[in-house]
């Protein structure tokens, strides 16, 4: 059994995620969906708060190692998922990113 955190969500562009790193990271536009281009188009739609939420949580089980995953494949997926999510929000570059995480965190327990 493998971890998450054994490839650094660096490694984004070899995974194969679309248009990684080629588009902006400020477009707000980009900020209210994780579109995944996986062979049958799922896309899976989250507030922008919930979306920093999961990020954040997926980075600390990166970081760590912690999340366990039967498989290379389960591996795969949540770094996809991670780095798509990288390249859509803003906040985790922003210098208030920690405050900006409990604020997001406040508003997803109260929706």
């Amino acid at each position: 059994m493998g971890h998450f955190g054994e490839k650094s969500h660096e490694n984004c562009i070899e995974q194969g995620v679309p248009g990684y790193g080629s588009q902006s990271l400020a477009d707000p536009d980009r900020r209210r969906s994780v579109k995944t281009n996986m062979r049958n188009n799922i896309q899976i739609e989250l507030t922008n708060d919930e979306a920093l939420v999961l990020f954040e949580h997926l980075s600390q089980l990166d970081d760590t190692g912690s999340l366990p995953v039967a498989d290379h494949a389960e591996e795969l997926v949540l770094g996809k998922i991670q780095c798509q999510l990288e390249k859509a929000l803003v906040e985790p570059f922003d210098p208030k990113y920690k405050d900006l995480i409990l604020e997001a965190k406040a508003k997803v327990t109260k929706e």
